[in-house]
């Protein structure tokens, strides 16, 4: 399952609409909603040098989880936000987003035109980060080879307990549609009713319902877990911690 993460503009835009930081300081702040792990510290420090303003970061878990946010506040008190491109309608559609000026956003030069893609998620964000999304496992701790999505759903009993999984509904119920052979939108209500047998089998091997750290102390690494369900680039990221 592939995935294109973008950054969106929220309300008034981004630098635009920054609000001061706080009655003394009279810096303004930008509200940014992002996922954790997914911007270098160095590099918001020296964004915040060198335009004035300093980057107050809220962190989501899940995709479900960001639209909660945003749903609270209908849309207000965010300057941008980290989100996946299928969401971009939804968002549109209440009214939060304002359009990507190209004017304003001189780099967008620099991205290939077919990552920019058509309609909203070109008028309404920027590409950040692409990807797949599939599974990260301990190849020292899992024996047999992990070459489909039933290893995660339908697991060999010594990992009981040692599973982590995305608590997402588009992503869990798309890829336990995969592991039963279906495609990942299939809405038959027997088939999800094949899906919920299966989610509800696996429970016992599932360890925790949230996506593993990306820091030293990740479940991934210190054993605690030993096979997620897991986005192409935290994975290697984590190898890079552990090959």
């Amino acid at each position: 399952m592939t995935r294109l993460f973008v950054a969106v503009t929220l309300l008034l835009g981004l630098l635009a609409a920054a609000s001061p930081a706080s009655a003394d300081s009279g810096q303004r702040e930008l509200v940014f909603l992002n996922w954790s792990d997914y911007m270098d510290p160095a590099l918001v420090e020296e964004f915040e040098k060198i335009h004035g303003v300093k980057v107050k970061q809220v962190y989501f878990e899940t995709d479900d989880a960001r639209t909660d946010l945003l749903l609270n506040t209908q849309g207000a008190g965010y300057d941008l936000i980290v989100s996946n491109d299928t969401a971009l309608s939804a968002y549109l559609k209440s009214g939060w987003l304002d359009p990507v000026s190209a004017a304003e956003v001189p780099n967008l030069k620099h991205i290939d035109p077919r990552w920019r893609g058509e309609g909203e998620s070109a008028r309404y964000g920027v590409p950040y980060f692409w990807g797949t999304l599939g599974i990260g496992y301990r190849k020292d701790l899992v024996r047999e080879p992990v070459t489909s999505w039933r290893a995660l759903f339908q697991p060999a009993a010594a990992l009981r307990g040692r599973i982590a999984m995305i608590n997402d509904v588009r992503d869990t119920i798309g890829m336990a549609l995969k592991a039963l052979g279906h495609s990942l939108n299939n809405n038959d209500p027997k088939v999800l009713a094949q899906v919920e047998r299966l989610l509800v089998a696996q429970r016992p091997f599932v360890k925790t319902y949230s996506y593993v750290s990306l820091g030293e102390d990740s479940a991934l690494l210190t054993g605690e877990v030993w096979m997620a369900m897991m986005y192409s680039g935290d994975a290697l990221m984590l190898r890079e911690r552990n090959p």
